[in-house]
Protein backbone atom coordinates (compact mmCIF):
# COMPACT_ATOMS: atom_id res chain seq x y z
CA UNK A 1 0.00 0.00 0.00
CA UNK A 2 1.16 3.56 -0.67
CA UNK A 3 1.68 5.68 2.44
CA UNK A 4 0.64 9.33 2.08
CA UNK A 5 1.47 11.93 4.74
CA UNK A 6 -0.36 15.27 4.61
CA UNK A 7 0.93 18.40 6.39
CA UNK A 8 -1.60 21.22 6.84
CA UNK A 9 -1.10 24.99 6.72
CA UNK A 10 -0.73 27.57 9.47
CA UNK A 11 -3.78 28.00 11.75
CA UNK A 12 -5.37 24.88 10.25
CA UNK A 13 -5.74 21.29 11.41
CA UNK A 14 -5.52 17.87 9.87
CA UNK A 15 -9.20 18.15 8.92
CA UNK A 16 -8.15 20.57 6.15
CA UNK A 17 -7.31 17.42 4.16
CA UNK A 18 -10.67 15.64 4.67
CA UNK A 19 -12.03 16.51 1.22
CA UNK A 20 -8.83 15.47 -0.52
CA UNK A 21 -8.72 12.16 1.33
CA UNK A 22 -12.40 11.52 0.57
CA UNK A 23 -11.76 12.07 -3.14
CA UNK A 24 -8.71 9.77 -3.19
CA UNK A 25 -10.53 6.86 -1.58
CA UNK A 26 -9.37 3.91 0.46
CA UNK A 27 -6.41 2.66 -1.56
CA UNK A 28 -3.81 4.49 0.54
CA UNK A 29 -2.43 4.48 4.08
CA UNK A 30 -3.03 8.07 5.22
CA UNK A 31 -0.94 9.86 7.86
CA UNK A 32 -2.57 13.19 8.75
CA UNK A 33 -1.15 14.69 11.95
CA UNK A 34 -2.19 17.90 13.65
CA UNK A 35 1.06 19.86 13.65
CA UNK A 36 2.33 21.14 17.03
CA UNK A 37 0.09 23.82 18.51
CA UNK A 38 -2.74 23.04 16.06
CA UNK A 39 -5.90 20.98 16.45
CA UNK A 40 -5.64 18.21 19.02
CA UNK A 41 -1.83 18.27 19.23
CA UNK A 42 0.13 19.45 22.22
CA UNK A 43 1.28 23.05 21.99
CA UNK A 44 4.90 22.09 22.44
CA UNK A 45 6.25 25.60 22.08
CA UNK A 46 8.30 24.66 19.06
CA UNK A 47 9.71 27.72 17.39
CA UNK A 48 12.02 26.44 14.67
CA UNK A 49 11.27 24.69 11.38
CA UNK A 50 13.52 21.80 12.42
CA UNK A 51 11.53 21.33 15.62
CA UNK A 52 8.26 21.30 13.70
CA UNK A 53 9.66 18.84 11.16
CA UNK A 54 10.87 16.47 13.85
CA UNK A 55 7.50 16.56 15.62
CA UNK A 56 5.52 16.18 12.38
CA UNK A 57 7.56 13.15 11.47
CA UNK A 58 7.14 11.68 14.94
CA UNK A 59 3.37 12.15 14.70
CA UNK A 60 3.04 10.74 11.20
CA UNK A 61 5.60 7.98 10.93
CA UNK A 62 4.84 4.69 12.59
CA UNK A 63 6.16 1.22 12.02
CA UNK A 64 4.91 -0.10 8.71
CA UNK A 65 4.60 -3.83 8.34
CA UNK A 66 5.02 -4.67 5.61
CA UNK A 67 6.95 -1.68 4.30
CA UNK A 68 4.86 0.59 2.07
CA UNK A 69 5.19 0.35 -1.71
CA UNK A 70 5.98 4.06 -1.71
CA UNK A 71 5.95 7.06 0.61
CA UNK A 72 4.40 10.33 -0.55
CA UNK A 73 4.59 13.64 1.34
CA UNK A 74 2.04 16.39 0.66
CA UNK A 75 2.16 19.85 2.22
CA UNK A 76 0.91 23.37 1.59
CA UNK A 77 1.51 26.71 3.24
CA UNK A 78 3.40 26.03 6.48
CA UNK A 79 3.09 22.30 5.79
CA UNK A 80 4.78 22.81 2.42
CA UNK A 81 7.71 24.55 4.04
CA UNK A 82 8.00 21.79 6.62
CA UNK A 83 7.83 19.17 3.87
CA UNK A 84 10.61 20.91 1.96
CA UNK A 85 12.77 21.16 5.09
CA UNK A 86 12.22 17.48 5.83
CA UNK A 87 13.15 16.48 2.29
CA UNK A 88 16.35 18.50 2.51
CA UNK A 89 17.29 16.99 5.87
CA UNK A 90 16.32 13.39 4.97
CA UNK A 91 16.92 12.93 1.23
CA UNK A 92 15.60 9.68 -0.13
CA UNK A 93 12.97 9.12 2.58
CA UNK A 94 10.07 10.04 0.28
CA UNK A 95 9.35 8.62 -3.16
CA UNK A 96 7.29 11.66 -4.16
CA UNK A 97 6.62 15.11 -2.72
CA UNK A 98 3.78 17.51 -3.57
CA UNK A 99 4.13 21.13 -2.46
Amino acid sequence: MIEVTFLHGFTQTSSAWDGVIDSLGSGYDYRVPDLPGHGSSDGLGLSTPDGFVAEAVRLSVRASSPLPEARVLVGYSMGGRLALNFCLSEPGHWDAVLL
